[in-house]
């Protein structure tokens, strides 16, 4: 009786290490732990990088957009179209001056021209108009843009200072530049006539 119990007990221990558990009934750790990583694709296995949806690829793509835009200066351009036909060289007056008037491009203008039309600082003025300041116009921008234009006997309801710039009207503009022109025209002349001297004398010969 006493061999049939050695053997189930040898039986006993087979079926224990079959299980993954010494011969003391313990389980082995390093048996266990492989056996779960196996179940578990590997244990250590890098796991694969899912592929980008579309709604973050376009939220991407928003964002940068935006960033782009906040890092700019925009200028937006009204497009006008000549004509419903996409026709070539065809300008329809009426379509054309519907779609100014729903833009809201013709009230600007009405009142911008009721207004003073332009503001330019006194440095870009006296670039534009400089040359007709008087002699002894004082030396400060301000002192010779007034000077310019009291000059130019342009009435003060077409103009006014600012502490940085000068406001004109259409009208006062269109004055300041019909001068500019005078001036300009008198200078070419001159400068021809001296020209024209000088390649007379050059190629005189007594």
């Amino acid at each position: 009786g006493g061999d049939d119990d050695d053997d189930g007990g040898g039986g006993d221990s087979d079926d224990a290490d079959a299980d993954g558990s010494d011969d003391d009934g313990a389980v082995n750790d390093d048996n266990w732990a492989a056996g779960i990583g196996g179940l578990m694709g590997g244990g250590g296995a890098k796991k694969k990088k899912k592929a980008p949806t579309l709604g973050n690829t376009f939220k991407t793509q928003l964002t940068n957009l935006a960033n782009t835009i906040f890092q700019t200066d925009p200028h937006y351009i009204r497009c006008i179209k000549p004509n419903p036909r996409q026709a070539a060289d065809d300008y329809d007056d009426e379509y054309i001056a519907r779609q100014l008037a729903y833009v809201g491009v013709m009230e600007t203008i009405r009142i911008r021209k009721a207004g003073f039309s332009l503001r330019v600082a006194f440095a870009d003025f006296l670039k534009r108009f400089g040359y007709l300041a008087p002699d002894g116009a004082p030396d400060d921008e301000a002192g010779r843009c007034k000077a310019v234009l009291e000059t130019a006997s342009i009435d003060g309801a077409l103009w006014a200072m600012g502490k940085t710039k000068v406001f004109l009207k259409d009208t006062a503009v269109s004055t300041l530049d019909g001068l500019m022109a005078e001036a300009l025209s008198k200078i070419a002349k001159i400068l021809q006539a001296a020209a024209r001297g000088a390649a007379a004398r050059r190629n005189y010969s007594p």
